[in-house]
């Protein structure tokens, strides 16, 4: 990855949903060229997938939270199937 696909990733978390000719004005390269480095970064899993980011109104009486857990040892199978079984 060089300079130019972290420029590329950069605008990307901005707007996902930026024309590859607008991304490339930006990037002063081809649209070509961004295309083949938006599919070399897709098929080598960099990018993962594309996302829409909502106002927080958008979804009312929501919450959501990101937690981490960590496992000592290797525990981390029976830790995930008591996870997997307390899913609403």
């Amino acid at each position: 990855m060089d300079d130019t696909d972290r420029q590329l990733i950069s605008l990307l978390r901005d707007n996902a949903r930026a024309s590859v000719a607008s991304l490339a004005k930006v990037l002063r390269v081809s649209r070509g060229t961004v295309q083949n480095r938006l599919s070399k970064l897709e098929a080598d899993g960099t990018i993962v997938g594309y996302t829409a980011r909502l106002r927080p109104q958008a979804e009312a009486h929501q919450i959501r939270a990101l937690m981490t857990v960590a496992v000592e040892g290797n525990r981390i199978g029976p830790v995930l199937s008591a996870a997997a079984a307390t899913r609403p």
